[in-house]
């Protein structure tokens, strides 16, 4: 599960980074957050609905609301969508096909397990073992162009569409796997604009244009746990807990 992300970069930045052609965010702010969670609004790449498909930055709910939905609430639960089921699945299938987006983050966090670390395991105060957070981010700093779907719901009662998302995922490879057993897919520029055209329908082509993260030159270090508490948003979280440690090479 990808549960937690940075995301530090403004929009501008994003847009010339992301040749983005229209700011489709209609006056809504999304502030840096070195703690995105999920429910929270995302900076979004998505292709244009209009004529042109020009590509546009949109604002997007993270927790992938289906078209078809009674109740939005299950967003909650859709945060990722696995990249080996997605194209079948009921709660996805029809995003995969026709909307497909890129979500720039400057690197995510995952938890690593007692069991992963060669560490002694702390515990809390139930006796369960505490789990440690770590940062993984591209070696050169590039904003990581992380593979999404979205989906726009209609409220019954007219109230404007929520327009909402999700992360694709994968099976992790190589030193990753110590620390997760999955990892965000990305799209490596090559493929964006076929990524991106809602007029690439074949689910097979689709998927062909998915990557590991991993396929980018990624590090890791430990954090504090302060990132785990989503009140805390600030760029410390991202430090090295210990300076003194080498960040690990993905």
């Amino acid at each position: 599960m990808c549960g937690r992300f940075a995301a530090g970069n403004h929009a501008d930045l994003l847009m010339e980074y992301y040749r983005v052609q229209r700011d489709a965010t209609a006056g809504q702010v999304v502030l840096p957050n070195f703690n995105t969670a999920p429910t929270q609004n995302l900076l979004v790449v998505a292709e244009s609905a209009e004529p042109d498909h020009s590509r546009e930055l949109r604002v997007m709910k993270w927790g992938l609301v289906p078209s078809w939905a009674s109740d939005p609430s299950i967003g909650n639960r859709m945060i990722n969508a696995r990249s080996e089921t997605a194209m079948s699945k009921p709660s996805f299938r029809h995003a995969f096909a026709r909307h497909r987006c890129l979500i720039p983050v400057d690197g995510f966090y995952e938890w690593q397990a007692a069991e992963r670390s060669d560490a002694p395991a702390m515990r809390g105060t139930t006796g369960r073992p505490i789990k440690q957070p770590y940062y993984i981010y591209p070696t050169d700093g590039s904003s990581l162009p992380v593979a999404g779907l979205f989906d726009v719901w209609h409220d019954p009662s007219g109230a404007n569409p929520l327009v909402t998302c999700t992360i694709l995922t994968t099976q992790a490879v190589g030193a990753m796997t110590t620390i997760h057993d999955r990892i965000p897919v990305v799209i490596e520029p090559s493929n964006w604009d076929a990524w991106l055209d809602p007029g690439v329908t074949d689910k097979q082509v689709a998927s062909s244009l998915m990557q590991p993260a991993s396929v980018i030159p990624l590090e890791a270090v430990r954090v504090s746990r302060e990132v785990n508490a989503v009140s805390h948003h600030g760029a410390e979280l991202i430090a090295p807990l210990d300076p003194s440690e080498l960040p690990i090479s993905l």
